[in-house]
């Protein structure tokens, strides 16, 4: 379980690099008018998707079945934290940043499509930053 938890840590750094090369790639790809490929984009996507069902196993494995009521997590902020708004806001950016992989494969012009990916990609990138437990306590 333990393996699980540090490659779900230490994946993160990987996503997190591809989402920042990704997003300045896109803005400077847009404001250049260079063809699109959807290379770079689609490795992160991949490894953002790998994250999100790492980190739904880890959830899964170290939390579940629930031996504390739900009531009480929610009442608990490290509890809630980690069982409801780390995975639903991890969720969500990976939503956002799938939409906006979609939404710049199928834009009209190059540039549209990278800024529409670099946009979606960017806004994806600060819903995780926000999720991300920086504290390390909380997890143990």
């Amino acid at each position: 379980m333990n393996g699980l938890l540090h490659a779900h840590s230490g994946l993160r750094w990987v996503v997190l690099i591809l989402l920042l090369a990704s997003i300045i790639t896109g803005f400077l790809a847009a404001s250049k008018n260079k063809p699109y490929k959807k290379g770079l984009y689609a490795a992160t996507m991949g490894f953002l998707h790998i994250q999100v069902i790492l980190g739904i196993v880890v959830l899964i494995a170290r939390y579940f079945p629930l031996e504390t009521p739900m009531g009480e997590i929610m009442k608990n902020p490290d509890a809630r934290f980690i069982i409801v708004e780390h995975p639903a806001m991890m969720l969500i950016a990976a939503i956002i940043a799938t939409v906006g992989f979609s939404l710049g494969k199928r834009a009209q012009t190059d540039a549209k499509k990278h800024k529409n990916t670099a946009v979606m990609y960017a806004i994806a990138l600060l819903v995780i930053l926000v999720a991300i437990p920086w504290d390390v306590n909380r997890l143990f």
